[in-house]
This record gives structure tokens, C-alpha cells and sequence, in this order.
């Protein structure tokens, strides 16, 4: 979901010529406009040796089409910042888009030639969370985990009390990191600092293919369990960590997405999970999911009929298991993948969990839906006093606003935003009434 657009290279030390603050800025104002304005040639002309072999351009030209089609056209500068680094020098801006904010970093040599772009969508940055008071909690870097695999993460502590609850952040699907970024959105780390404002702990970290990318794929053929390398060791890794943690007095584990679909079985089994939080849970089958999304995408994308009734037969095999483990669905994704996912089921592994439950669900997310997801597992745990279940209009997957009633899929999420009050106020009063 996430696509940067980054052009790193490396330096050569040369010697400096004595070159004025203004003809280094000068270099990176010109080269930024031209770039902006279509003038490829010019900014190709701007450039150093090992530049131009790599960002030529069509390459520019494409760059430029992704950044407009994406994060949408830059229409005014919002700051600049200059950092001086191993004798070059890095021009920060913050433009204001026709979708939000954009960052370009552009390294300017001590040649006065350009070594370096990027480009990435960040925040709002005139905005302020309102439910987060930094001056209310600390944060400090982790490390945990099986040695071979150790993850980085955050721990957000309260200033006071002395001792509180600890919220375990676990992750959505594919290489998620610590913050859930999804382009310029970072929603738990929303979640955490607006928790932590409220006097709540949370603990959030890296999941493997994140942190680990090259050498996961490296060790894919020696990997017996998918979903247990992906999911289930770190978790149990994760409360154990927590459980060790001075101030600690409860532990819950929060899942988002597919989060949400694997804690309930690893809380179920675990006994130092003292609360679970599902945030928009993938309650049904993955397989059934993945139709489901096709079905619900098919006339936006213009799917034809044909192409429609291929996706329902390979789906309908999978569900059944007609297809065997290998079958590639797409790079990197087997059928073998579905079979494991159907060991996880939040319907049937939440019936011995006697400990509270709490459901939020976005009405406007497409992933995990209201009809699909959280109405069925409400219908049939409604009645049960441990579980709280909460829906909130104009919400997407994220937990960010978004407009009601219209089609929604993954280009909104490049659109800056923060997770909606609402949430952080069902999580804290949850909290307060049962811990």
C-alpha cells in the first residue's frame, strides 16, 4: 500500500571548492523547480555522475507522474530545513499538495551538483493531535525476541501512575511496522500516544518482514508454519517481554486487521492476557475475504464477467481445499498460506476467552467489513457480559475519517490524517470500567 519514491546513492568524498551557502541553495532551488515544472533536461543537467546513470529522464518524468497520481500536485511550500551531512548538504521541504503534504530530500554535493532525492508524503504538519500531551509520557526503543529474529519496538509509558496497564500493539498483514505506516499515516503510534496520554502503556514493534525483509525471503523454504513465523512466535515473545516490565500490572493484546484474526486463539492459550482488543478483526475465512474484496471491486476496476467467474472457481477451490499448498496466487503468496489461515477463526477461538473483549470496527472499511466481519461475530457475542462491541460511522480500516456511503480502497490511505478521537475514548473508557 505504501509506495516511496526514493533515489539514495552513494557519496565521493571530493574536495571542497568553497562554495557560498547561496550556490548550494541555489542548485537545490533550481533543481526542485525544473523538476517540478517538467524541465527534465535541466534537472538531469543538475545532477552528479552517479545520479544521472540511475534517475534519467523518462525515470524523472515517471517519478514526477507517481508523485502527482499519488500524493497529488504540489502547490506551495510549507518549510525548509537545511542539515549539513558528511560535507554535503540535505534540503528538506514541506509543500502543501492538492491531497496533503509532500517531503522532498534533495542532497546537493560539495561539487554543487544533486546526489540524492527523495520523496515521500508526511502529515499535516499545521495539525496537532488533540488527544496527545507529550509532556504526559516517555517513550523508550526495545528490543525482544528469538535471537536470530529479534525485533525493535517502542514502549510508551505514562509519567503516572506508578503502575498501569500495557497494550500490545500486534499488527495488520504484510511487512508492518511498528507505527502501521500506510504512506504519510501512522495509526498506531497515533493509538499509543493517545493512550499514553490517558495514562495507559502500549508496547508496538516490528514484524519480521518488516524488519527482516531480505533474510525472510531468504529463509522461506526452511519455514514449516508461515503464519508462526510470521505471527504467533513473536507474540508469545512479545508477553513475555511485557510480563517482566516493572509498572505493569495488566496486559492486553490488541490486534488490528489480521491482528485481530490471529490473538484471539494466542490469548486463548496464553495466561497472562488479561484483556483482548480486536480492531476491525478479519472474522471471516481469508479466502472468503479475498472474494469478497474481488466481488466488491469488480465494476470500479472494470473486471469483466469472465475474469470474475475465474476469481470465484480459484477462491471456491481454496475454501475447500481442492488446490494444492504450493499453488502460487501471486509473488509471494501461496495457497498454503490460506490453508494455515484457516486455523485461526475469531468465531470459534473467542468461546473459552472468559476474560473482557472489546470489538471497534470502522463502518466505512472494506477490508474488514460490517456485514462480513463484525456483525456476525456481535450476533453471536452480544449476549455475553465480557464482550463490548463498538461501531463508528465514517471511519475507514484505519481508523481515520472518510466519506460515508462511496467506494472505498487503498489510494485513501495516502490521504495525511490521524486516528479518530472516538477510538482512543472507547479504548480508555473501556480500560477504565474493566481494569
Amino acid at each position: 500500500m505504501k509506495r516511496t519514491i526514493v533515489f539514495v546513492l552513494a557519496i565521493l568524498m571530493t574536495a571542497s571548492i568553497g562554495l557560498t551557502e547561496e550556490n548550494y541553495k541555489g542548485v537545490f532551488e533550481e533543481y526542485l523547480t525544473s523538476f517540478l515544472n517538467g524541465d527534465y533536461h535541466r534537472a538531469f543537467e543538475l545532477q552528479a555522475d552517479q545520479m544521472t546513470a540511475v534517475f534519467g529522464v523518462q525515470s524523472m518524468k515517471q517519478s514526477a507522474d507517481v508523485i502527482v497520481g499519488q500524493y497529488g500536485k504540489p502547490e506551495s511550500e510549507y518549510s525548509t530545513e537545511l542539515i549539513e551531512q558528511n560535507g554535503n548538504k540535505l534540503y528538506i521541504r514541506i509543500m502543501k499538495t492538492t491531497k496533503g503534504y509532500i517531503k522532498f530530500t534533495v542532497t546537493v554535493d560539495e561539487n554543487s551538483k544533486i546526489a540524492g532525492f527523495y520523496a515521500t508524503p508526511v502529515p499535516d504538519p499545521r495539525k496537532s493531535i488533540s488527544y496527545v500531551n507529550k509532556k504526559l509520557f516517555t517513550e523508550q526503543k526495545v528490543k525482544f525476541g528469538v535471537e536470530e529474529w529479534q525485533l525493535d519496538g517502542v514502549l510508551t509509558i505514562p509519567n503516572s501512575p506508578d503502575t498501569y496497564p500495557l497494550m500490545i500493539i500486534v499488527g495488520g498483514s504484510g511487512p508492518t511496522d511498528m507505527d502501521g505506516t500506510v504512506g504519510p499515516n501512522t495509526p498506531y503510534k497515533d493509538i499509543a500516544e493517545g493512550l499514553a496520554s490517558s495514562g495507559i502503556a502500549t508496547l508496538r514493534y516490528n514484524k519480521r518482514t518488516a524488519q527482516h525483509g531480505s533474510k525472510v525471503s531468504s529463509a522461506m523454504d526452511e519455514i514449516e508454519s508461515v503464519l508462526d513465523f510470521e505471527y504467533v512466535e513473536d507474540i508469545l515473545e512479545v508477553i513475555a517481554y511485557a510480563s517482566k516490565l516493572e509498572g505493569v500490572d495488566k496486559i492486553l493484546l490488541a490486534g488490528h486487521s489480521m491482528g485481530g484474526t490471529i490473538v484471539p486463539k494466542i490469548a486463548s492459550i496464553s495466561g497472562e492476557v488479561d484483556g483482548i482488543i480486536l480492531l476491525a478483526p478479519g472474522v471471516r475465512r481469508f479466502a472468503q475475504i479475498s472474494l469478497d474484496q474481488n466481488r466488491y471491486a469488480k465494476d470500479h476496476f472494470g473486471i469483466t464477467d469472465e475474469q470474475m467467474k475465474q476469481a470465484e472457481q480459484l477462491f471456491e477451490m481454496i475454501l475447500n481445499h481442492e488446490l494444492p499448498e504450493n499453488t502460487l496466487i501471486q509473488p509471494g503468496l501461496t495457497v498454503g498460506y490460506y490453508y494455515e489461515m484457516d486455523q485461526f477463526s475469531p468465531l470459534d477461538d473467542l468461546t473459552s476467552y472468559k476474560k473482557p473483549v472489546l470489538v471497534i470496527q470502522g463502518e466505512e472499511a472494506f477490508q474488514a467489513t460490517m456485514e462480513g466481519d463484525f456483525l456476525p461475530l456481535k450476533e453471536k457475542y452480544n449476549e455475553a457480559d465480557h464482550f463490548t462491541f463498538i461501531a463508528l460511522n465514517g471511519i475507514n480500516h484505519l481508523f481515520m475519517k472518510s466519506e460515508e456511503g462511496v467506494f472505498h480502497w487503498t489510494d485513501e490511505y495516502n490521504e495525511p490524517g490521524f486516528v479518530d478521537k472516538r477510538v482512543i475514548d472507547a479504548i480508555v473508557e473501556w480500560i477504565g470500567i474493566h481494569f
